[in-house]
């Protein structure tokens, strides 16, 4: 029971740290936006849509053999996509790749990540949420709504481990008892057999010795014959 109290608590700390694991950036349609790279700076940097379960390259940059220096190798739409490189090294932070967007449409609305490849795997900075202005709105009032209405739900469902574990645990006593009042009563009625099968022993008969003998006194009545 403990085990599973603990489990609940572990993914409902994990499924509040989901909810603010992204951060929100609000624009307007028609507007410009920069988003910038929060990852230590490598060699190969990209940046990443994530729409309706699609994840997406959106531009990626290389640094050069020769220059060291990020340059643009890929651009899904150079358009409306433009890179900007950023020189921090004063900062001992190297160049990092942002991402500006031209011209924002509903189809770039979503989720925003910047990537860098370190040998063979990919590491990914904190999430960019892409929103309007009217529905960062409704998120929020409906967030207010279903926050709390979650919050209670967990709390309720904790609270009721926690009773059943109570009533576990003091549902042992009583069966405990139960066991003793019944091996009290199969001794009992050991006991009362036992005191029955003893009255009914057969009693000792006395018999006399062998040389003891007794006399009766046997009355024979005479019965006189007829004459004839």
């Amino acid at each position: 029971m403990c085990r599973c109290v603990y489990l609940l608590v572990l993914l409902f700390s994990i499924f509040i740290r989901d909810l603010s694991s992204s951060s929100a950036v609000i624009v307007r349609p028609g507007e410009n936006i920069t988003l910038h790279c929060q990852i230590s700076p490598s060699t190969d940097m990209s940046w990443y849509r994530l729409i309706h379960d699609e994840l997406t390259m959106i531009i990626s940059a290389t640094k050069g053999n020769l220059d060291k220096e990020l340059a643009e190798d890929y651009n899904k739409d150079p358009q409306r996509y433009k890179t900007l490189i950023q020189n921090n090294s004063g900062h001992g932070l190297g160049e990092s790749l942002s991402l500006n967007i031209m011209d924002i449409r509903q189809s770039d609305i979503g989720l925003y990540y910047c990537g860098t490849k370190h040998g063979m795997s990919v590491n990914f900075a904190r999430a960019v949420h892409l929103s309007f202005t009217d529905a960062v709105e409704h998120t929020s009032g409906s967030s207010e709504c279903w926050t709390p209405f979650i919050s209670v739900c967990c709390a309720l469902t904790l609270m009721l481990i926690l009773c059943l574990c109570v009533v576990y645990k003091q549902g042992l006593p009583s069966t405990s008892c139960m066991k003793c009042v019944k091996g009290n009563g199969l001794k009992e009625a050991d006991l009362q057999y036992a005191s029955l099968r003893h009255n009914g022993t057969p009693r000792e008969r006395h018999t006399p010795p062998p040389n003891h003998v007794t006399y009766d006194t046997v009355a024979v009545k005479g019965t006189k014959n007829p004459t004839v």
